[in-house]
C-alpha cells in the first residue's frame, strides 16, 4: 500500500491495524506488490479472473493484512507513466 498518486487520490482501499478494509479513515493505493497465501486460491474454478475480485472476497473475511510503504514508488501502469519513470533514470 502506498500513499495515493495524483490518479488515484481516492486510493483502493484502508489500512488499520495492518489489515486491510474495504471502508476506513486511511485509504491508500495497492501498488501491486503482494505475497500470496495459495491457499486464497483453491476454490478458484476459472482459468481467467480478476484478482481484485479475489481480494475483496478475503477482505470481506478479514484475510489481507498490509503494509504501507513510505519508499519511493512509482506507477507504471500506462505507457505515459512508464515513459516519465524511464526519464528519472535513463
Amino acid at each position: 500500500m502506498v500513499k495515493n498518486p495524483s490518479h488515484n487520490l481516492d486510493g483502493d482501499f484502508s489500512l488499520e491495524n495492518k489489515r486491510i478494509t474495504l471502508n476506513g479513515n486511511h485509504k491508500l493505493t495497492y501498488a501491486g506488490i503482494a505475497i500470496f497465501n495459495p491457499k486464497i486460491f483453491t476454490n478458484i474454478k476459472l482459468k481467467k479472473y480478476k484478482l481484485i475480485n479475489i481480494l475483496i472476497d478475503n477482505i470481506k473475511n478479514d484475510k489481507i493484512s498490509g503494509y504501507e510503504h513510505k519508499g519511493i514508488w512509482h506507477d507504471v501502469g500506462t505507457k505515459d507513466r512508464l515513459e516519465t519513470v524511464n526519464k528519472l533514470f535513463f
